[in-house]
């Protein structure tokens, strides 16, 4: 079964009566994924944030830990991190009825090797299950892609080895944590990242000059020996059972290399970029499938995100024109 859900931050109550309303006119049941706008927001059962989601009771969340935390300035790496704010995100879950917390994969320290960075990050996924385990909350881990900084971080980028999440990386990460582990902690696929990410791969194929910007350093040659060319297709397994929706700009071998299309320009309203969601459809919607609306507002009004409902019409369409069924 597919579950749409549409994203909203927790501390505006205006944009969750958006949502409800959104969902109401797609007859279907209310998932909104939470944004949180900082560490703050982990707070007691009477924070605006918790009081705010109790408001509708009839719906369930799923939780989104911030990265960014625009208040502090700060940049939360949970690779580096402790596992306090993990456990207080766990409780900021429980207070509001969420079975799930997504957090990125990353690690903004970059001195380790790519793969003793991807070693170092399943034992702390392996920890991270056992407390997801304790606290009754699947952890969610997404792929990133290209990392640029908003404006309020002070814009540019960061490298780090974990930041594309490779479709060979995945399997590996599936494998290594055992059905134990899986139960408790798996991956998000967030289709524009991965969009972002088959862009670089494919730009640095046709364009092997490009290892000399810092941009591409995440890329190494023995992720280049994996696949002469891919898709972001090619990062929808089975085995993810989570994804945020929204569409990019997929580059092309006759493309010029304009960066700023193909490495920032993602969260679009779908068929506002290039991305195939029409024959995408049918793979996102077969099988036990949560599927987040994780669309920006062109118009930057978050409090009444129509594109987030547009997107669902969307896929619904396509999908029933490809003959695959939702229920």
């Amino acid at each position: 079964m597919t579950i749409f859900a549409l994203k909203a931050a927790a501390r505006f109550p205006a944009q969750l009566r958006d949502r409800m309303e959104q969902f109401r006119r797609l007859e279907l049941p209310a998932h909104v994924e939470l944004h949180l706008c900082g560490l703050g927001e982990l707070g007691s059962d009477m924070d605006p944030a918790v009081t705010n989601c109790r408001a509708f009771p009839g719906c369930r969340y799923s939780v989104h830990f911030p990265l960014f935390d625009a208040g502090r300035g700060y940049i939360y790496d949970m690779a580096s991190a402790g596992d306090e704010e993990l456990r207080r995100a766990c409780g900021f879950c429980a207070r509001v009825g969420a079975r799930e917390l997504v957090m990125h994969r990353s690690w903004l320290i970059p001195r380790l090797p790519k793969r003793d960075a991807e070693e170092e990050f399943l034992r702390k996924a392996l920890r991270w299950a056992s407390i997801g385990r304790d606290e009754g909350i699947r952890i969610l881990l997404e792929n990133w892609g290209f990392v640029w900084l908003p404006e309020s971080q002070g814009g540019g980028c960061r490298v780090s080895p974990l930041d594309h999440f490779f479709p060979w990386e995945m399997r590996r990460f599936r494998e290594a944590l055992g059905t134990d582990g899986w139960r408790y902690c798996g991956i998000v696929l967030d289709i524009a990242h991965a969009v972002l990410s088959a862009n670089m791969f494919n730009m640095l194929q046709t364009h092997p000059e490009l290892n000399r910007d810092e941009r591409f350093a995440n890329i190494t040659v023995e992720d280049l020996a994996h696949a002469q060319k891919l898709a972001a297709a090619d990062f929808l397994f089975d085995f993810i059972d989570y994804a945020h929706v929204s569409d990019a700009w997929v580059w092309n071998r006759d493309d010029g290399l304009d960066m700023e299309r193909y490495l920032y320009r993602e969260g679009l309203p779908l068929g506002s970029g290039n991305l195939d969601y029409v024959t995408l459809a049918g793979s996102l919607l077969r099988g036990d499938r949560t599927l987040v609306m994780e669309i920006e507002p062109p118009d930057g009004n978050h409090e009444r995100n129509v594109h987030q409902g547009d997107a669902v019409r969307r896929l619904l369409g396509w999908a029933a024109k490809g003959g695959v069924g939702c229920a």
